[in-house]
């Protein structure tokens, strides 16, 4: 085996053999890893049973998701028919391996077996008992860590039992007395086998052992183990674990791995050990002291019962009742503050509790997709740094998140790969895996060689907003079972339409997890419609609600007095109660208003100390002098600066609510460190304006990132200036944004569209629109994308007519046409008036390189709606374009399309032609960019259909061939999409050849790839597949069942490519489910499906159905009425297959018909007929038609 290749895998090395199998090390080609090879022994891969074990094991083993259990990547067969897992490989030693060099310290002893515990815990919690737990199935690697291996015995509680009763399986030595009398096993089996390794691990024996099998089992059932003499031979603490462990009686031993886990933590406390699997080095950054933490400044009063409620809400999530709440309240209310706080109360109560929070931008929330989210998923990766040096968090939090790093990275790597490059760099995920562990650990070069290979592929169109949402919220479950999570997320008024769409998704799909999501947001604001619709909170929160009741807390509902009350006392005071009731009328109890204007009355002196160092009414006070509204106030504030520091906080405010500082510096011509000095110890520590929010890093440029303590200084500032002032300097700070971003500038693409639009530079503008549509695009943000590009096409409309013109509106038209398909499916109005508007544009554009895609566009678009001869002529202007640009890629694409509709047209000898010129030229490699082009790999689909034309041409063997090839290529491509369209492809086939055992195979690939990756149309075509199936296998109302599942799918997503056949299985499973009438009127519609859009592949076997369907009359009707009827469908359906040549389908109706007429003592006619059919065909005589026209002739030619 040594060097040979296996699918993807170089084999290198051999690693071991047990009773399971043999074990190689192994190179994992295509993504670039070494990875374990284990294969059953190939007199066991011929053994059903064996075989069903295990696949049963890998299974089993991969649905665990922890760090002690070896990852399972994936389960595969060799030509040969044998299987094996493929698993990660680990540098390190057995702790069989271990054990033979002598008994280990308690120390080292209590590290492993309390990360066994863990494991196995885990295990149990899903429902899986291991039942082979020994020294030799537990890797201890060269960190440290244990790894649990070989679930190949497993049985999970939630399926049926793969052993017989009676049998018995387990390593003699390990086994429990009921292993060893054949009963069932569960998670105590486990508890059994883990004391047998703990007590050998200490004392380097076994405490029950023989020569012999049998007298190992006596042991194991009738020899007690004595606690005393365990005591002279244990470490102390570990006698009375291990006998409570090997208790025959299994009610007597720990009931659950959980109950083991604390008193091992005693025993590692007792012995001074430092339980800690992984060491993390700590970057540098940490040296340096961040000071006070800034929510630790914010006065907080008259608040305890909201604390107390949001304690509720926390108290529930951590038992595992996921919780959603929402803080309520106007500007100003205090909700920032409020959460702030109790995060850091939280924190306290709570050590393994990780905070994060992710916040939507004023001005750029409704283009900027899953803005809060990927905020939220820096933190949780590591990416702390300017968050802790902006004093954001403290050292304790920052540590929390640091620590987090490997388990959130793991998570990402088996749940959420789709999510790198989109909510988080790839590189910048190296870099802080790398520097959280300078080791070469398993996870670290797993991620390492992803994001090497991702970065080699261009952007996937196909990747489905539905499946990012769901990879994002398997991530964060993941987490939260290692470390319970609390998500904040703010100012959710100016949330995307995407990040809200995955706000709800994550809370519908959360229950059961230690989540808390604290959403905050002024519910004035959502009241409000965006762009003339609902704002995209608005349905949630009130669809929430239904769900979960109680939650939200609404500040605004406070009582008002108490609150200046709790405020005022906050420092002592002599304060008089006249004094309080006046205080309160002129603020109305708004928070911020009341801040404000205390610190105005400290600050005019107003209110001084005395003697006692309280804070009493002074000898200028003056009610009259006090300025009656916030507005007021906030003018008092921003006057007292100095004009530099005005001047500062008005560029600031041109950018918004946050703001760089180095934007600031190159505006008014001042050194950026001067500024930097002037914001953090002037307006952020002295005034209390602003706030440090960190530091971003660009290639060559740093961005000190600030921003306004409240909105409302913003605001406020930006308000006094003037029209004039407001174009020139947004013009001169989008400028600066765009020396400083540089090549990244298509990270701010929608402030500098912002910028540029309120400048009235509308060509700079339409750009950055542009850019951000296409951002949003490569985010599968399907909303923002039209929004995006919607705001572009409005800018657009403004400029002069000209051809550059009419070519921008045609991409942007294409987007939002792609953007809409991709939400609404295609049956929309509004995607045909994009469509009609496309095709315009290309007629009026004439000859240029993007017309090419846009007619591909058009064309695809029509042949999945099935209006094939509409498709047929965009593709026919494809093919001209092509060949007039003498561009071969283009031509073979041309002639793959020509070829598909040819087919579906019914006209198969052009579309063998066609397929064949696209086969030869296609290779794999060198086009597997076009995959990324067009959605879908087209040679995959040229080979599929190919397949379908060669069955209906009448040549069996050879589709049957073509559909094997085709499919090995499939299972090789790294596309989802375009493997989830030859799977559908390839089922079609099987379709026609009515090949029920490899369709349902197929049909189940494609519906869960679907559900899994989120292709709504394609778990339509999945159901379809799998009705057919089960109405063949005799369940013909279960069938019945998906078939209307498939249907409605079809329905709401506009799809009709393959309809007919569809509503043909309903009229056959009707009839064979007894209502005639229902069929026939399924019938109907499938007859008038192939008039409407062409698709007449499946017309002759239409006709054959429509044909049997009246002989099930035959007993309630004229007889010979209903044959005659009978017998014109079935010359119908001859007919046709031989107009367009299709051989199989003449075939499989001369079947039926010749059974007709032999039932009308007709044989002689019957015969001739199948003669002349049967003997046409050269191959294929071990298909099922050819053997039942075998069959037939020799019954017509017996003369019986």
């Amino acid at each position: 085996m040594i060097g040979t290749k296996i699918s993807h895998y170089k084999i290198l090395d051999k690693l071991g053999e047990g009773g399971m199998g043999v074990v190689y090390k192994a190179e994992d080609i295509k993504l670039n890893r070494t990875v374990a090879l284990k294969f059953l022994p190939p007199s066991f891969s011929y053994d059903k049973e064996t075989k069903k074990r295990f696949i049963h094991e890998a299974q089993s083993a991969s649905a665990l998701d922890h760090s002690n259990i070896c990852n399972i990547h994936e389960i595969g067969e060799t030509a040969e028919g044998q299987l094996f897992i493929v698993m990660a490989y680990y540098e390190g030693e057995t702790l069989k391996s271990k054990i033979a060099n002598g008994a280990l310290d308690s120390v080292e002893a209590v590290k492993i077996v309390l990360q066994i515990a863990e494991g196995l815990n885990k295990a149990h919690e899903k429902g899986i008992v291991h039942r082979d737990i020994k020294p030799a199935n537990i890797f201890v690697t060269n960190e440290g860590i244990v790894k649990i291996l070989d679930f190949g015995l497993t049985k999970s509680s939630r399926r049926t039992q793969l052993t017989d009763i009676g049998s018995t399986i387990g390593t003699c030595n390990y086994m429990s007395p009921e292993q060893a009398l054949g009963e069932e096993a569960d998670q105590r089996t486990d508890i059994w086998a883990l004391g047998i390794v703990m007590y050998e691990m200490l004392t380097g024996k076994l405490p029950f052992d023989s020569n012999y099998d049998q007298a190992i089992i006596y042991s194991i059932l009738n020899r007690e183990l004595d606690l005393e003499e365990l005591n002279t031979q244990l470490p102390e603490g570990f006698s009375f674990i291990i006998f409570k462990c090997l208790n025959k009686d299994k009610n007597e031993r720990y009931q659950q791995i959980e109950e083991l886990i604390p008193e091992l933590i005693e025993i590692k406390k007792d012995s001074s050990i430092t339980y800690s699997v992984l060491q993390p080095k700590l970057p540098s950054f940490f040296d340096y002291e961040s000071g006070e933490v800034i929510a630790d400044r914010t006065v907080l009063v008259a608040r305890e019962q909201e604390l107390e409620k949001l304690e509720r809400f926390l108290d529930s999530a951590l038992t595992g009742k996921n919780q959603l709440v929402f803080v309520t309240g106007e500007s100003g209310a205090g909700k920032t503050a409020l959460v702030q706080k109790f995060c850091i109360y939280a924190q306290k109560l709570n050590p393994n509790l990780i905070v994060v929070n992710g916040k939507c931008n004023a001005h750029t929330g409704f283009g900027d997709p899953y803005f809060p989210f990927i905020e939220v998923l820096n933190l949780l990766t590591g990416d702390i740094e300017s968050t802790y040096k902006a004093g954001a968090i403290s050292r304790e939090h920052a540590l929390r998140l640091w620590n987090l790093t490997p388990i959130t990275i793991r998570a990402i790597l088996e749940n959420g790969a789709d999510l790198i490059n989109i909510f988080t760099h790839g590189t910048s995920l190296v870099s802080h895996a790398s520097e959280f562990s300078k080791g070469n650990l398993n996870w670290l070069v797993e991620l390492k060689n992803l994001v090497k290979y991702k970065s080699t592929l261009p952007m996937d169109l196909t990747l489905q907003q539905g499946n990012i949402f769901e990879q994002y919220t398997r991530v964060i479950k993941s987490i939260a079972e290692e470390k319970p999570m609390l998500i904040v997320l703010d100012d959710l008024q100016w949330i995307d339409a995407g990040s809200a769409n995955l706000l709800f998704h994550i809370a519908r799909q959360i229950k059961g997890s230690r989540i808390l999501i604290i959403g905050l947001f002024r519910a004035t604001e959502i009241a409000i419609e965006r762009d003339g619709k609902r704002h995209p909170i608005e349905p949630f929160f009130n669809e929430l609600k239904r769900d979960y009741g109680d939650i939200e807390i609404d500040l605004d509902k406070l009582e008002g007095q108490k609150f200046v009350d709790a405020y005022l006392d906050v420092e002592p005071n002599n304060l008089s109660d006249k004094f309080r009731k006046i205080f309160f009328i002129q603020t109305k109890g708004h928070p911020l208003f009341t801040v404000e204007l205390f610190r105005e009355m400290k600050e005019h002196g107003m209110i001084v100390r005395d003697e006692a160092g309280r804070w009493v009414e002074g000898k200028t006070f003056d009610w009259n002098r006090l300025p009656s509204r916030i507005d007021a106030v906030l003018t008092e504030r921003i006057n007292r600066l100095t004009k530099n520091m005005r001047d500062i906080l008005l560029i600031a405010s041109i950018e918004g609510e946050e703001f760089s500082a180095e934007v600031a510096a190159r505006q008014l011509k001042i050194d950026e460190k001067e500024l930097i000095r002037i914001l953090s110890s002037e307006l952020e520590k002295r005034h209390q304006l602003v706030s440090a929010k960190g530091v971003k890093t660009l290639i060559k440029q740093r961005i000190s990132l600030y921003a306004f303590r409240h909105i409302m200084f913003q605001k406020y500032l930006y308000n006094t200036l003037d029209e004039v002032e407001r174009v020139h300097l947004h013009e001169e700070v989008g400028n600066i944004i765009e020396e400083l971003y540089g090549e990244k500038v298509d990270e701010v693409s929608v402030q500098l569209a912002r910028h540029f639009q309120e400048a009235g530079i509308l060509t700079k503008a339409f750009e950055y629109l542009v850019k951000a549509g296409t951002r949003a695009v490569h985010f599968s943000a399907y909303e923002e994308t039209i929004v995006l590009f919607k705001k572009a096409y409005a800018i657009l409309n403004t400029f002069p007519e000209s051809v550059e013109r009419d070519q921008q509106e045609l991409g942007i038209i294409m987007a939002i046409a792609a953007a809409s398909q991709s939400m609404k499916g295609f049956g929309t109005p509004e995607i045909v008036t994009y469509c009609n508007r496309i095709e315009e544009l290309c007629k009026k554009i004439g000859d240029a390189p993007q017309i090419f895609y846009a007619l591909y566009f058009l064309a695809n678009f029509n042949w999945l709606r099935a209006n094939h001869k509409i498709a047929f002529n965009f593709t026919t202007q494809m093919m001209q374009q092509a060949q007039k640009a003498k561009d071969a890629e283009k031509v073979a694409l041309s002639h793959y399309l020509l070829g598909t509709l040819y087919f579906y047209l019914g006209n198969l000898t052009p579309a063998i032609e066609n397929l064949k010129k696209m086969n030869h030229f296609y290779d794999p490699e060198k086009n597997s960019n076009l995959k990324y082009i067009f959605g879908m790999d087209p040679g995959l689909v040229s080979g599929f259909n190919t397949a379908c034309v060669l069955w209906s041409l009448g040549y069996p063997d050879q589709a049957e061939f073509q559909s094997q090839k085709m499919l090995t290529e499939a299972h090789l491509n790294d596309h989802y999409f375009s493997l989830v369209t030859s799977l559908a492809l390839g089922s079609l086939l099987q379709i026609l050849r009515r090949d029920i055992t490899t369709l349902e195979r197929l049909g189940k690939e494609v519906y869960n790839l679907a559900e899994k990756k989120g292709f709504v149309l394609f778990m339509g075509v999945g159901l379809f597949k799998i009705g057919f199936v089960l109405i063949h296998q005799g369940q013909v109302k279960e069938g019945i069942s998906k078939l209307h599942q498939a249907l409605e799918i079809y329905k709401v997503t506009g799809l009709r490519f393959s309809l007919t056949d569809l509503l043909g299985s309903l009229a056959e499973a009707y009839g064979m489910y007894g209502d005639i009438e229902k069929g026939m009127d399924f019938m109907e519609q499938a007859l008038s499906e192939v008039q409407r859009g062409g698709e007449q592949y499946y017309e002759a076997e239409l006709y054959r159905i429509k044909g049997e369907l009246i002989l099930l009359e035959a007993d309630k009707k004229d007889r010979k009425e209903v044959e005659k009827e009978a017998a014109e469908c079935f010359q119908q359906s001859i007919t046709i297959a031989q107009r367009q040549k299709a051989k199989s389908f003449e075939l499989r109706t001369s079947l039926s018909l010749c059974r007709l007429l032999q039932k009308q003592s007709k044989k002689e006619e019957a015969r001739q007929l199948l003669t002349k059919i049967y003997n046409w065909f050269t191959e294929g005589f071990e298909s099922r038609e050819l053997k039942g026209a075998k069959a037939l002739l020799e019954e017509l030619n017996s003369g019986n």
